[in-house]
């Protein structure tokens, strides 16, 4: 899904490098205060549309989880050369790999799913 929407992309890339480059100016909150609510729509999005609906404190890591991989998925993306974006697709893959074992270390394991769920 994240490939596709980046794929579409492709073709501008440097101007979306430039865009992201004027927003994140520090001089602009305005349009910083817009690209963290569009940041934290898309975060929801991709919750949705891979079907995660936990709650609880397994909800707020998984956000947090999922911003920082797409940020960092973006980025990897704005300098990506390689034929087919084969470095950001394994990047992309390479993170999704680390993040289920993260997470069934976290959760997984030893019943700590309803122990960390229900302190929140």
């Amino acid at each position: 899904m994240i490939t596709k929407w980046l794929n579409v992309q492709a073709a501008h890339r440097g101007v979306v490098r430039e865009i992201l480059v004027a927003k994140l100016y520090p001089g602009h909150p305005n349009h910083n205060v817009a690209l963290l609510i569009a940041l934290s729509r898309t975060v929801q999005w991709i919750r949705e549309t891979s079907g995660l609906n936990a709650s609880g404190r397994r909800r707020q890591i998984e956000e947090i989880g999922l911003t920082a991989l797409f940020v960092a998925v973006v980025f990897t993306w704005l300098h990506d050369e390689s034929d087919d974006q084969r470095k950001t697709k394994a990047f992309l893959d390479w993170s999704l790999a680390r993040s289920d074992l993260l997470m069934a270390q976290l959760f997984l394991s030893s019943g700590r799913n309803s122990e960390v769920d229900s302190e929140v």
